[in-house]
């Protein structure tokens, strides 16, 4: 499905529909095996962290058999994010002592973090934690705590999900009761805990019979209210919320945490009328009354299939699948053009799509205290999905959801099905190009030119002040003139990627720029020889039609650009520094100029040289955001992290709002090196939020990796800068992957 549509969609739904994270936390959490005071680890400054894991080694080797060592370490390397070898810390202690309770319960504690220390985050291990804590309650059935933190675990289900419907929340429930009924004191948050359970196991007649003898609490208040609201409707439950005495915020709290409840057990209606019995409230009173409006006429997506002789179909279908996770290869084949893909692995990387869905929806759940089912309801329930009229071959298809921008796609009939042929963000769903060829190679012109019609009323020229500047596509390609097969041919040309496609167009556009008779025509084809040239990596003619180029417009940064990656092709260094100097000198403050000259010295594998011209941008008042997060990541290919670095990020990251996951990874990489571990870790975990990353990609890895070794803890460095993948083709002298390398070499040289 396509990735770029998707993420526009969830990650602007929050402040579109004016969600704002739970103003009361959703309930305490219950106590886990914590670590010893001793070795209490949440400030994970470098210093304190390489101390205490020294500290529990030397006492491992002079105490062998004592499990609590083994077991301390444990806690400090998950603190740390380094859950591997927590793993096998933990395993020493149940070995050393296979009849401890307590080092079963430190191995279940360890389980449910995943491989970077993430409480319940993608990769934990549920059985090998649930099989721990029953097996410390085993041998030691009077320690009420070890049935709290296995209560606790139950409560989630194996994806780390709170309160979803698959959560063991029965048992849960049952091993609550079993704790209060043997403490001589009962625990406040055995109480709260138990209740809560009840309510999302929609039990909820037991609610107040077991609120009945309790003292009060927003907390209690608010499922006491939540519970009579479902059960006898909104007037009950605010007549309830009316006799909560003392400071009216009280009861304010306990409405807003009644209606959390609610709309969790996707009551809408009755989530929307306690909220309202929640007003005014001067502290959250825009993102309440945006829920109210959300809530009031929402009700849980139960879905019409549109059927599959309307072409609204396929992407309906493709919508759903992705917004409720069941998208399949399966899915894909039928709802998405066989035509759009040159090869069968091209059509298989749609599938990564579902990863990245999963994320997205994780962290607009995270964002917005909703659960997940809860969003695809608002999603999905607000979907409007509409043809557009026209007399042209295919269907132009508008999704439009409350207060976003429509979404475009175009389906065509194929194999005797409507199938998906592109969307206006078109990554996921192969290439207009690449279909617009197969059209016309099967006798579909019509369908061919109508494709390329829509995409083009999608496109705009913006071609500024550059004579070549703009889409090269809508340089091409005019909608309402007429066409002909060589016209789609060369405007599929200008929007296809594949080097095997562009090859065996090359001949057809060389002739054609042999007959071309104005200089606009001449243009034009030269741009796109320059691009085909440039995409096969046959730099010698690429240096030819782009000095053309630039002999007819000498000024034109397009021009300049893609002579400079010609240049770069024949690794014409010399050259490519003499055409930037002389336009230098004319135009010193130049963005483009300068941007390109980074780009010359980063090829030319001279990044300090490039971090003097981003200097000097950042110096002339013309930078980006974009800038001064190059800038500071080339600080670390000198392994200088300097204060000015270290400002440049900053100022990356304030200019976009720290809402970029590039530069909050530039930052965080940069903290790292210079032993800001405990904000590093902070930042890398904003990033994979903001990028929607359920698990740490290779990016995520080198910056965990620059922890680790400030820890002192070798192996797992090793380990993470082993997990950054190579890149296909040529390696960019920037990439992380270069940076990881050049860590394992230091690391193996000492």
């Amino acid at each position: 499905m396509n990735s770029c549509f998707l993420r526009d969609l969830l990650c602007s739904l929050c402040l579109v529909l004016f969600i704002a994270p739970s103003v009361v936390a959703q309930n305490p959490t219950p106590p886990t095996a914590a670590p010893p005071s001793e070795t209490e680890t949440s400030d994970l400054a470098v210093g304190r962290v390489r101390q205490a894991i020294a500290t529990q080694r030397a006492l491992i080797a002079n105490h062998p058999e004592d499990p609590s060592n083994y077991v301390n370490l444990a806690y400090t390397l998950t603190d740390a994010g380094i859950t591997d070898e927590a793993r096998q810390e933990v395993l020493k202690a149940t070995t050393v002592a296979p009849q401890s309770a307590f080092a079963y319960n430190a191995q279940a504690w360890v389980f449910h973090h995943n491989v970077i220390g993430v409480d319940y985050g993608k990769g934990f291990d549920y059985d090998a934690s649930l099989a721990s804590y029953r097996k410390a309650i085993e041998l030691d059935p009077n320690d009420l705590d070890l049935r709290q933190s296995l209560a606790d675990l139950l409560e989630f289900n194996r994806k780390g999900i709170r309160y979803a419907p698959d959560a063991q929340l029965a048992e849960a429930i049952e091993i609550l009761r079993y704790v209060k009924g043997h403490q001589s004191a009962v625990q406040p948050e055995v109480e709260d805990n138990l209740i809560i359970d009840l309510f999302y196991a929609g039990r909820f007649g037991e609610v107040l019979p077991e609120l009945a003898t309790l003292p009060t609490s927003p907390v209690r208040d608010g499922v006491a209210i939540a519970a009579i609201a479902a059960v006898q409707g909104p007037a009950a439950a605010i007549e309830r919320a009316n006799q909560i005495s003392g400071d009216e915020q009280k009861k304010k709290d306990a409405l807003n945490f009644a209606a959390e409840g609610l709309w969790n057990m996707r009551l809408y209606p009755q989530a929307a009328d306690i909220l309202t019995a929640s007003l005014p409230d001067t502290s959250n009173s825009r993102a309440l009354i945006g829920k109210i409006q959300i809530f009031r006429n929402l009700r849980p997506y139960k879905g019409a299939d549109l059927p599959t002789t309307d072409p609204r179909s396929p992407v309906q279908r493709l919508i759903i699948a992705s917004l409720t996770n069941t998208l399949t290869e399966a899915v894909i084949a039928q709802c998405v053009s066989r035509n759009a893909f040159t090869s069968e692995a091209d059509s298989k990387r749609s599938l990564s799509e579902i990863n990245l869905v999963a994320g997205m929806f994780r962290n607009l759940s995270k964002q917005t205290g909703l659960p997940q089912v809860v969003i695809q309801d608002i999603v999905l329930g607000t979907m409007k999905i509409t043809i557009v009229p026209s007399k042209e071959a295919g269907s132009r298809i508008v999704v439009e959801f409350a207060g976003l921008p429509p979404q475009n796609f175009f389906v065509l009939s194929e194999g005797g099905s409507y199938r998906v042929v592109a969307s206006n963000k078109n990554n996921g769903l192969g290439e207009v190009g690449t279909e617009a060829l197969s059209l016309l190679h099967q006798d579909q012109e019509a369908e061919a030119t109508a494709l390329l019609n829509w995409k083009r009323d999608l496109v705009q020229k913006e071609q500024g002040d550059d004579p070549l500047g703009g889409s090269l596509f809508a340089r091409l390609w005019t909608t309402g003139q007429s066409k002909g097969p060589q016209a789609i041919e060369l405007a599929a040309a200008s929007l296809s990627t594949e080097k095997s496609v562009l090859l065996k167009l090359l001949p057809r556009v060389i002739a054609v720029r042999k007959s071309a008779t104005t200089r606009n025509e001449r243009d034009n084809l030269d741009l796109l020889l320059a691009s085909i040239y440039l995409r096969a990596e046959d730099g010698t003619n690429a240096k030819l039609i782009s000095q053309r180029l630039l002999d007819g417009h000498s000024d034109s940064a397009t021009a300049v650009a893609l002579t400079g990656q010609a240049y770069s092709l024949t690794k014409s260094w010399s050259a490519w520094r003499s055409l930037l100097d002389v336009r230098l000198q004319r135009h010193p403050n130049d963005r483009n100029l300068l941007l390109q000259t980074a780009a010359e010295a980063e090829a030319e594998g001279d990044l300090p040289r490039a971090r003097r011209a981003f200097h000097t941008l950042l110096d002339n008042g013309h930078a980006l955001a974009d800038d001064y997060n190059m800038y500071a990541w080339l600080s670390l290919f000198e392994d200088n992290v300097d204060d000015e670095a270290l400002a440049a990020a900053q100022q990356a990251n304030l200019l976009s709002k720290n809402s970029n996951y590039a530069y909050l990874h530039t930052l965080a990489c940069l903290n790292a090196a210079r032993g800001e571990t405990a904000e590093a870790r902070q930042l890398l975990l904003e990033a994979m939020s903001t990028g929607n990353l359920e698990e740490p990609n290779s990016a995520i890895w080198y910056g965990f990796g620059r922890i680790y070794e400030k820890y002192d803890v070798y192996d797992a460095a090793a380990a993470a800068y082993q997990r950054v993948e190579r890149p296909d083709g040529v390696i960019d002298p920037t990439d992380t992957f270069v940076l990881a390398q050049s860590r394992l070499k230091v690391l193996h040289a000492n």
